[in-house]
Protein backbone atom coordinates (compact mmCIF):
# COMPACT_ATOMS: atom_id res chain seq x y z
CA UNK A 1 0.00 0.00 0.00
CA UNK A 2 1.08 3.35 -0.26
CA UNK A 3 1.43 6.24 2.16
CA UNK A 4 -1.88 8.29 1.46
CA UNK A 5 -1.72 11.72 3.12
CA UNK A 6 2.34 11.45 4.69
CA UNK A 7 0.94 13.07 7.66
CA UNK A 8 -1.41 10.67 8.69
CA UNK A 9 0.20 7.94 8.06
CA UNK A 10 3.14 8.72 10.74
CA UNK A 11 0.36 9.75 13.37
CA UNK A 12 -1.83 6.34 12.86
CA UNK A 13 -0.82 4.13 15.96
CA UNK A 14 -2.43 1.17 13.18
CA UNK A 15 1.19 1.41 11.13
CA UNK A 16 2.33 -0.70 14.22
CA UNK A 17 -0.40 -3.36 13.77
CA UNK A 18 0.95 -6.04 11.80
CA UNK A 19 3.83 -6.71 13.90
CA UNK A 20 1.32 -7.56 17.18
CA UNK A 21 -0.69 -9.59 14.45
CA UNK A 22 2.18 -11.40 12.64
CA UNK A 23 3.42 -12.56 16.28
CA UNK A 24 -0.41 -13.85 17.48
CA UNK A 25 -0.64 -15.74 13.94
CA UNK A 26 2.84 -16.79 14.23
CA UNK A 27 3.46 -19.02 17.48
CA UNK A 28 3.58 -15.62 19.67
CA UNK A 29 2.64 -16.86 22.94
CA UNK A 30 4.25 -14.33 25.10
CA UNK A 31 7.69 -15.43 25.31
CA UNK A 32 10.54 -13.85 24.00
CA UNK A 33 10.86 -15.86 21.18
CA UNK A 34 7.76 -15.83 19.63
CA UNK A 35 7.78 -11.95 19.69
CA UNK A 36 11.07 -11.77 17.64
CA UNK A 37 9.51 -14.58 15.40
CA UNK A 38 6.64 -12.00 15.07
CA UNK A 39 9.05 -8.99 14.42
CA UNK A 40 11.26 -11.28 11.86
CA UNK A 41 7.59 -11.74 10.38
CA UNK A 42 6.86 -8.46 9.69
CA UNK A 43 10.31 -7.59 8.60
CA UNK A 44 10.03 -9.81 5.74
CA UNK A 45 6.51 -8.96 5.02
CA UNK A 46 7.81 -5.37 4.61
CA UNK A 47 10.73 -6.78 2.60
CA UNK A 48 8.34 -8.07 0.47
CA UNK A 49 6.52 -5.04 -0.14
CA UNK A 50 9.86 -2.82 -1.16
CA UNK A 51 10.82 -5.76 -3.81
CA UNK A 52 7.53 -5.32 -5.43
CA UNK A 53 7.72 -1.62 -4.97
CA UNK A 54 10.75 -1.69 -6.91
CA UNK A 55 10.18 -3.93 -9.29
CA UNK A 56 7.06 -2.03 -10.46
CA UNK A 57 9.06 0.88 -10.24
CA UNK A 58 6.31 2.74 -8.29
CA UNK A 59 7.99 5.20 -5.65
CA UNK A 60 5.46 5.40 -2.93
CA UNK A 61 5.68 2.20 -2.16
CA UNK A 62 8.67 1.88 -2.26
CA UNK A 63 9.11 4.91 0.26
CA UNK A 64 6.06 3.63 2.56
CA UNK A 65 8.41 0.40 2.89
CA UNK A 66 11.69 2.14 4.02
CA UNK A 67 8.98 4.13 6.09
CA UNK A 68 7.73 1.08 8.03
CA UNK A 69 11.25 -0.61 8.34
CA UNK A 70 12.00 2.24 10.07
CA UNK A 71 9.58 2.06 12.54
CA UNK A 72 10.19 -1.90 12.88
CA UNK A 73 13.95 -0.83 13.66
CA UNK A 74 12.80 1.53 16.46
CA UNK A 75 11.19 -1.43 17.85
CA UNK A 76 14.25 -3.51 18.05
CA UNK A 77 16.56 -1.04 19.40
CA UNK A 78 18.17 -0.44 15.87
CA UNK A 79 18.25 2.85 15.73
CA UNK A 80 20.99 3.17 12.98
CA UNK A 81 18.98 0.85 11.00
CA UNK A 82 15.62 3.26 11.62
CA UNK A 83 17.85 6.23 10.59
CA UNK A 84 18.92 4.24 7.58
CA UNK A 85 15.61 3.42 6.31
CA UNK A 86 14.09 7.06 6.49
CA UNK A 87 16.91 8.23 4.26
CA UNK A 88 16.42 5.94 1.91
CA UNK A 89 12.70 7.03 1.93
CA UNK A 90 14.18 10.59 1.67
CA UNK A 91 15.62 9.82 -1.10
CA UNK A 92 13.22 8.02 -3.01
CA UNK A 93 10.74 11.21 -2.86
CA UNK A 94 13.57 13.46 -3.56
CA UNK A 95 13.81 11.29 -6.84
CA UNK A 96 10.05 11.59 -7.37
CA UNK A 97 10.27 15.33 -7.08
CA UNK A 98 7.89 15.20 -3.76
CA UNK A 99 9.11 17.42 -1.51
CA UNK A 100 6.04 17.41 0.90
CA UNK A 101 6.93 13.83 1.77
CA UNK A 102 10.62 14.27 1.90
CA UNK A 103 10.15 16.72 4.34
CA UNK A 104 7.54 14.68 6.56
CA UNK A 105 9.96 11.78 6.76
CA UNK A 106 12.40 14.48 7.78
CA UNK A 107 10.13 15.16 10.73
CA UNK A 108 10.03 11.55 11.26
CA UNK A 109 13.62 11.45 11.32
CA UNK A 110 13.96 14.48 13.80
CA UNK A 111 11.57 12.99 16.49
CA UNK A 112 13.42 9.56 16.24
CA UNK A 113 17.31 11.45 16.92
CA UNK A 114 14.99 13.30 19.83
CA UNK A 115 13.72 9.75 21.02
CA UNK A 116 17.47 8.60 20.94
CA UNK A 117 18.35 11.78 23.01
CA UNK A 118 15.68 11.06 25.40
CA UNK A 119 16.86 7.63 25.88
CA UNK A 120 20.32 8.70 26.25
CA UNK A 121 20.08 11.19 28.92
CA UNK A 122 18.01 8.45 30.63
CA UNK A 123 21.56 7.43 31.49
CA UNK A 124 22.39 10.43 32.95
CA UNK A 125 24.57 11.27 29.46
CA UNK A 126 24.32 14.00 27.24
CA UNK A 127 23.77 13.52 23.71
CA UNK A 128 24.44 17.11 22.01
CA UNK A 129 25.20 15.12 18.66
CA UNK A 130 21.91 13.93 18.70
CA UNK A 131 19.64 17.48 19.30
CA UNK A 132 21.88 18.96 16.37
CA UNK A 133 20.64 15.99 14.33
CA UNK A 134 17.47 16.31 15.02
CA UNK A 135 17.71 20.15 14.59
CA UNK A 136 19.00 20.16 10.97
CA UNK A 137 16.72 17.37 9.82
CA UNK A 138 14.19 20.14 11.12
CA UNK A 139 15.98 22.45 9.27
CA UNK A 140 15.75 20.53 6.37
CA UNK A 141 12.01 19.19 6.77
CA UNK A 142 11.36 23.40 6.69
CA UNK A 143 13.38 23.89 3.32
CA UNK A 144 11.47 20.90 1.85
CA UNK A 145 7.83 22.75 3.13
CA UNK A 146 9.19 25.66 1.57
CA UNK A 147 9.63 24.61 -1.95
CA UNK A 148 6.45 22.37 -1.91
CA UNK A 149 4.86 25.88 -0.56
CA UNK A 150 2.78 23.64 1.93
CA UNK A 151 2.61 26.39 4.69
CA UNK A 152 0.50 24.48 6.99
CA UNK A 153 3.47 22.27 7.45
CA UNK A 154 6.07 24.92 8.02
CA UNK A 155 5.08 25.55 11.37
CA UNK A 156 5.65 21.65 12.22
CA UNK A 157 8.95 21.62 11.27
CA UNK A 158 10.27 24.63 13.22
CA UNK A 159 8.59 23.12 16.05
CA UNK A 160 10.74 19.97 15.61
CA UNK A 161 13.71 22.90 15.67
CA UNK A 162 12.34 24.54 18.50
CA UNK A 163 12.46 21.10 20.56
CA UNK A 164 16.11 20.76 19.19
CA UNK A 165 17.48 24.22 20.14
CA UNK A 166 15.38 23.21 23.92
CA UNK A 167 17.27 19.74 24.44
CA UNK A 168 20.32 22.33 23.26
CA UNK A 169 19.67 24.24 26.31
CA UNK A 170 19.24 27.19 24.06
CA UNK A 171 16.72 28.51 25.07
CA UNK A 172 16.92 32.43 23.52
CA UNK A 173 16.83 30.44 20.04
CA UNK A 174 13.76 28.21 20.60
CA UNK A 175 11.30 31.09 21.86
CA UNK A 176 12.50 32.83 18.79
CA UNK A 177 11.77 29.55 16.65
CA UNK A 178 8.41 29.31 18.74
CA UNK A 179 7.18 32.72 18.50
CA UNK A 180 7.98 32.41 14.15
CA UNK A 181 5.83 28.93 14.04
CA UNK A 182 2.79 30.81 16.51
CA UNK A 183 2.77 33.52 13.48
CA UNK A 184 2.20 30.65 11.06
CA UNK A 185 -0.17 28.59 13.01
CA UNK A 186 -2.38 32.20 13.30
CA UNK A 187 -2.27 32.39 9.98
CA UNK A 188 -3.27 29.41 9.37
CA UNK A 189 -6.30 29.70 12.26
CA UNK A 190 -4.76 26.50 14.25
CA UNK A 191 -5.41 27.77 17.61
CA UNK A 192 -4.25 23.90 18.87
CA UNK A 193 -1.15 24.61 17.49
CA UNK A 194 -0.50 28.06 18.29
CA UNK A 195 -1.39 27.46 21.96
CA UNK A 196 1.34 24.04 21.68
CA UNK A 197 3.98 27.25 20.36
CA UNK A 198 3.31 29.17 23.25
CA UNK A 199 3.54 26.38 25.73
CA UNK A 200 7.04 25.90 24.62
CA UNK A 201 7.80 29.47 24.88
CA UNK A 202 6.11 29.33 28.48
CA UNK A 203 8.82 26.09 29.47
CA UNK A 204 11.90 28.26 28.12
CA UNK A 205 10.80 31.54 29.99
CA UNK A 206 10.36 29.25 33.43
CA UNK A 207 13.78 27.67 32.63
CA UNK A 208 15.41 31.17 32.07
CA UNK A 209 13.99 32.52 35.62
CA UNK A 210 10.82 34.36 33.61
CA UNK A 211 8.56 33.22 35.91
CA UNK A 212 5.97 36.10 35.25
CA UNK A 213 6.17 35.96 31.33
CA UNK A 214 5.72 32.01 31.59
CA UNK A 215 2.51 31.99 33.89
CA UNK A 216 1.43 34.70 31.14
CA UNK A 217 2.37 32.84 28.24
CA UNK A 218 0.95 29.41 29.39
CA UNK A 219 -2.48 31.48 30.52
CA UNK A 220 -2.51 32.83 27.01
CA UNK A 221 -2.08 28.85 25.60
CA UNK A 222 -4.77 27.32 28.25
CA UNK A 223 -7.21 30.33 26.84
CA UNK A 224 -6.48 28.94 23.02
CA UNK A 225 -6.76 25.15 24.09
CA UNK A 226 -10.36 26.07 26.04
CA UNK A 227 -10.99 27.87 22.64
CA UNK A 228 -11.01 24.60 20.39
CA UNK A 229 -12.56 22.58 23.79
CA UNK A 230 -8.97 20.40 24.49
CA UNK A 231 -9.39 19.82 28.26
CA UNK A 232 -6.17 17.87 28.39
CA UNK A 233 -3.89 20.20 26.62
CA UNK A 234 -5.94 22.95 28.57
CA UNK A 235 -5.42 21.62 32.15
CA UNK A 236 -1.03 20.96 31.26
CA UNK A 237 -1.10 24.81 30.20
CA UNK A 238 -2.59 25.62 33.90
CA UNK A 239 -0.40 23.87 35.71
CA UNK A 240 1.95 26.20 34.50
CA UNK A 241 0.02 29.26 35.36
CA UNK A 242 0.68 28.46 38.90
Amino acid sequence: DSDGVASSEENDSSEWQPVRDAGADHGDTGDDGGRVRGKDFALDKVGDLLELGERLDFGQVVASAHRKFSRLYVMLGDFTKAVSALRDAVATYEHMGESTYVGDVCCEMADLYLYAHQITRMSGALDRTSCLQAFFAGDDAWLSYQMSRARSHEGRAIMVKVRAKMCLGDDKSAVELAEFARTIFQEMGDKREEGRALMAVSICQEMSGKHDEAAASAEAAAALFRGVHDKVLQARALIHVG
